[in-house]
């Protein structure tokens, strides 16, 4: 037969419906890629004076896409310069 190794018990792996550890794996690897893609947006879309920033930012996030964004987010982005209010 040729397909003889191939399982057909009941606890046998199927990709159509991979069960609750395929689901929380999806689920992770989701939120992996909108951290990520969020962290590009915001590179983007940042006020640092010189693009050599951006492009160094954009590299620390490309090369490490998971400790690169949580840098990004805890570090990189430049709070919006407070006015003095004028009393």
């Amino acid at each position: 037969m040729l397909f003889a190794d191939i399982s057909t018990a009941p606890e046998s792996i199927n990709p159509v419906t991979p069960g609750p550890a395929g689901w929380t794996l999806s689920l992770f690897g989701a939120l992996y890629l909108v951290l990520v893609i969020a962290a590009l947006v915001s590179i983007a879309k940042s006020t640092h004076p010189t693009p050599t920033v951006k492009v160094l930012w954009f590299l620390v996030v490309v090369v490490a896409p998971f400790l690169g964004s949580l840098v990004w987010f805890a570090f990189g982005r430049r709070k919006a310069p407070t006015q003095p209010t004028g009393r």
